[in-house]
């Protein structure tokens, strides 16, 4: 649970709009692919990129990175398949 908390649940917020175009050169340029994410996902790994504690350690950064995309994506499957209450469901 810990694990879950630390790389996913705390860059969901706060809520913001999405990947930036800076997000994207960021993603493209470690060769990160970050799939077909819904919204808070997308708004989560925009937090994930821009937070202050990883901007000096750029191998931490893209580890933290991995593991968001890697927990946004169970997270959806999860609701996908185990019909999430609305209230949990990430906004699509």
């Amino acid at each position: 649970m810990r694990n879950a908390f630390e790389h996913y649940a705390r860059y969901l917020k706060p809520e913001n709009a999405g990947l930036t175009e800076d997000d994207k050169s960021y993603l493209a340029k470690n060769e990160i692919r970050y799939f077909e994410l819904n919204r808070d996902n997308l708004a989560g790994l925009h937090n994930v990129i821009n937070d202050p504690a990883l901007a000096k350690d750029a191998e931490r950064r893209r580890m933290e990175v991995n593991a968001f995309i890697a927990r946004a994506v169970q997270a959806e499957l999860y609701c996908g398949t185990s019909g999430c209450p609305k209230e949990q469901q990430p906004s699509s």
